[in-house]
C-alpha cells in the first residue's frame, strides 16, 4: 500500500505516488528556480507542465489510475534535467560568441573543439554550416587525392576552437520520429517537411533500395537527440537561454498539430511495422554487441598465444621439430620485438574499442590516434620484413617444404 498525492498540473488532475511526488516536486522547483530570473510570467513553467500532463495522461487508463516513480523519470528522461541546461552559456558570452562568429563567418579555420585528427573536416563543415559527418563522409570515400587535399588544409588553414553550441548538427529525432527518427533529423536538418523526405526514402525503395542504405547508414552512425541542448540544436536553435522559451513553445505547438488524413494514411503501414522494426533493431543490436565481443575475444586470444609464444620461444620453452625450431631462431631479433610491440598494441586497442562501443568509456581520441598509428606503423614494418625474410629462407633452404613460395 502507497501513500498518494492529488495534483494540478497543467489544468489536469492527476494521483501520483508520494515517492513520485517527491521527485516530481523537487524536479519543478530547481526548474522554476533556474528560470526565475527570465520567466517573469511563468510561461516556460506553463509549458513545461503543459508538456509532463500530456505525458501523465499517456500513463494513465482505467487500470492504472496513480502516477508512479518509474512514469516520473521517464518524463524527466524526455523534459530533460537540470544537468542538461548547465552546457548552456550565458547570455553576455552568447553574444560575444556570436560577434566573432560574424567577424570569422568568411574565414576558413580548422575546428580544434569537434576534431578527430586535425579538425580539417569539422573546420569545413563550420564554415558551409554543414553537419561535420558529410564531411568526413565526402573524404573517406575518395581517400587518396582527399589525404592529399586533407594535409595541405591542415598545414595551410589556422586551427580555431568555436563555440559547440553554435554548431548545426544532424541528430536523430526517435522522439518525433516513426522508426528510428532519421526522417524526422533529417527534416529538422534540413528545414524541409518530414513527410516529403519519408516520400523520397519510401520511392526509393523501387530504385535498388539505395535508400533504405542510406536510412539505415544514417540510422547506424547518428546520435539520437536525447539532451535539451541536442534538441534545441538539432531544430536550428542556438543553445542559449534566449532561445529555450521559443524552443519550448514550438514544441507545445507541434504536440496539439494535428495531421492531414493522407499523411495518416501513408504513415499507417510503417507505424504499423515500427515496433516490430524497433524490436528487430534491439535484437540486432544485441546480436552486434556478442558478435564484437566474441571477435575482439579471439583477437586478444590470438595476439596473446602469439606473445607467449614468442617469449617461450626465446627462453627455449617451445616443444617442436627441429626445422620449426630453426626457423623461429632465424628470425631477427629487432622483427621478433617489432612482432611483440604489434601484438601488445592489438591487445591494448582491442580492450580500449570494447571500453568504448560496449561500456561507453570516454577515452582522450588523441590517444587512440597515436596508439593505432603506432600499430599500423609497426604492422607495416612487419608485413614487409616477413616477406623479404620468407624470400631468404626459402634461398637458404630454412623455409619448409609445405610452405609454397613463387618468386616473379
Amino acid at each position: 500500500m502507497k501513500k498518494t498525492h492529488t495534483i494540478n498540473i497543467g489544468h489536469s488532475i492527476f494521483n501520483i505516488d508520494e515517492d513520485a511526488y517527491e521527485v516530481l516536486y523537487k524536479y519543478l522547483d530547481s526548474i522554476k528556480t533556474y528560470f526565475n530570473t527570465i520567466d517573469n510570467e511563468g510561461e516556460i513553467m506553463k509549458d513545461f507542465e503543459l508538456r509532463i500532463a500530456e505525458n501523465f495522461s499517456s500513463k494513465t487508463s482505467d487500470y492504472k489510475k496513480s502516477i508512479d516513480l518509474n512514469d516520473v523519470k521517464n518524463t524527466i528522461k524526455i523534459m530533460g534535467t537540470l544537468e542538461d541546461f548547465e552546457e548552456i552559456p550565458d547570455n553576455d558570452k552568447n553574444k560575444e560568441t556570436q560577434n566573432n562568429q560574424q567577424k570569422y563567418n568568411n574565414k576558413l579555420y580548422r575546428d580544434s573543439s569537434n576534431r578527430i585528427i586535425a579538425g580539417v573536416c569539422s573546420g569545413i563543415a563550420q564554415y558551409f554550416k554543414i553537419d561535420p559527418i558529410i564531411v568526413r563522409v565526402i573524404f573517406f570515400i575518395a581517400v587518396p587525392l582527399n589525404l592529399i587535399v586533407y594535409i595541405i588544409f591542415w598545414l595551410g588553414i589556422p586551427i580555431k576552437d568555436f563555440d559547440p553550441n553554435l554548431r548545426n548538427t544532424l541528430y536523430r529525432d526517435k522522439e518525433n520520429g516513426i522508426i528510428g527518427g532519421v526522417a524526422k533529423g533529417l527534416s529538422n536538418y534540413l528545414k524541409i517537411d518530414v513527410n516529403l523526405i519519408r516520400v523520397i526514402f519510401f520511392v526509393s525503395l523501387f530504385f535498388g533500395g539505395a535508400g533504405l542504405l542510406f536510412y539505415l547508414f544514417l540510422w547506424f552512425f547518428t546520435k539520437e537527440a536525447k539532451t535539451i541542448g541536442q534538441k534545441m540544436n538539432m531544430s536550428g536553435f542556438n543553445v542559449n537561454l534566449s532561445n529555450i522559451e521559443e524552443f519550448i513553445k514550438k514544441k507545445t505547438r507541434n504536440l496539439n498539430k494535428s495531421e492531414n488524413t493522407i499523411t495518416r494514411i501513408f504513415l499507417f503501414p510503417f507505424r504499423l511495422v515500427a515496433p516490430l522494426i524497433n524490436a528487430l533493431s534491439g535484437l540486432a543490436l544485441i546480436l552486434f554487441k556478442a558478435l564484437f565481443s566474441l571477435t575482439v575475444t579471439i583477437i586478444i586470444a590470438l595476439s596473446s598465444a602469439l606473445l607467449l609464444f614468442i617469449i617461450m620461444g626465446l627462453y627455449n620453452e617451445v616443444e617442436t621439430d627441429h626445422m620449426f625450431y630453426d626457423l623461429i631462431n632465424a628470425i631477427p631479433n629487432y622483427l621478433i620485438v617489432s612482432i611483440s610491440i604489434n601484438q601488445i598494441l592489438t591487445i591494448i586497442l582491442a580492450i580500449l574499442t570494447v571500453a568504448i562501443i560496449l561500456f561507453k568509456t570516454k577515452i582522450k581520441r588523441y590517444l587512440i590516434i597515436i596508439l593505432f598509428v603506432f600499430w599500423l606503423t609497426f604492422l607495416i614494418f612487419n608485413i614487409m620484413s616477413i616477406s623479404s625474410l620468407i624470400i631468404e629462407f626459402h634461398e637458404s633452404g630454412i623455409l619448409p617444404k609445405w610452405i609454397k613460395v613463387d618468386l616473379w
